[in-house]
């Protein structure tokens, strides 16, 4: 299931949109921007492919019914990296905290 993202400006007008997501089931969690504009996401994945880049923290699945997410998107609605975090079984990102980016997470395991 494909994610989606948009961003609008003060007026409400659309500034851009993308999909994002992988191989199976994806949920978007929480979502939260930076002083640049700059977009994050985390939340569950299920995809085996196409959630990580290739500078990823970590590159694969290492689960079985879910692992977090994190990514992050331009000012511009580009992504600019992403990431799987955790392993196991049914752990997912629940939020994101301005100023907080790259150095935390939300995350809770649900077992």
């Amino acid at each position: 299931m494909m994610l989606f993202l948009a961003k609008f400006n003060s007026s409400g007008k659309l500034s851009w949109s993308t999909f994002y997501g992988g191989s199976g089931n994806d949920g978007a969690n929480g979502v939260s921007t930076d002083p640049a504009g700059n977009v994050y996401m985390t939340g569950f994945t299920n995809s085996s492919k196409g959630i990580a880049t290739s500078d990823a923290y970590q590159k694969s699945f290492k689960g079985t019914n879910g692992v977090a997410f994190l990514a992050k998107f331009s000012s511009s609605g580009s992504l600019t990296w992403a990431t799987y975090y955790g392993e196991g079984d049914g752990n997912g990102g629940n939020g994101l905290k301005r100023g907080c980016f790259r150095k935390c997470i939300y995350y809770r395991r649900d077992n």
